[in-house]
């Protein structure tokens, strides 16, 4: 495989793990609002059950260490889309999530 093809490839993959994680995220506070809406998580406030979630460190860990990939490939792929997508996943961390 070309080097080019191989980087678009390692460009495609970084983006489309991104797009998951964040999917994944959304879909687990889904779950979240509605356990709590109906009551099954008892006398627990959104923000009390995130604290405590065990998904919560894993997921900042994850976004970190695609940042850190992200970052190290920067100088190799020149492209605005992963430029980009490395300052939304930044800010997704330093959110209070």
């Amino acid at each position: 495989m070309s080097g080019l093809n191989k980087n678009k490839t390692v460009e495609q993959a970084l983006i489309q793990s991104a797009e998951n994680l964040q999917r994944q995220f959304s879909e687990h506070c889904r779950l979240l609002c509605t356990a709590t809406s109906k009551g099954i998580v008892a006398g627990k406030r959104k923000k009390d059950i995130c604290a405590d979630c065990p998904y919560k460190h894993k997921f900042k860990e994850t976004i970190a260490s695609t940042i850190r990939k992200l970052e190290n490939t920067r100088k190799s792929f020149k492209s605005k889309q992963i430029e980009l997508l490395r300052k939304e996943l930044t800010a997704i961390l330093t959110q209070e999530i």
